[in-house]
């Protein structure tokens, strides 16, 4: 487990969304907003919301506390294992 800071947030959202191959434009559909305002949260520009967290973990099959707590490298091999057939 890890500690949560908006940094390590924005890192984990980049890397994860990076890993499930969605580019910035299909994880800001997603979520509902454009792909600039998508950019601005992964940058650290922008504060993400909790709606907008709940719907990123959602597109990775994931949870918002899965994504709060846990390490990359965990969150990675969850992802995977969600997604296999």
């Amino acid at each position: 487990m890890e500690t949560f800071s908006q940094t390590s947030l924005r890192l984990k959202m980049h890397m994860l969304r990076d890993f499930c191959g969605y580019s910035q434009k299909e994880m800001a559909d997603f979520l509902n907003i454009s792909q600039p305002a998508y950019f601005k949260i992964e940058s650290g520009n922008h504060k993400i919301t909790l709606l907008h967290l709940d719907s990123f973990a959602e597109a990775l099959g994931l949870s918002t506390n899965d994504i709060l707590t846990f390490a990359f490298e965990e969150l990675k091999n969850m992802a995977i294992s969600r997604t296999a057939p």
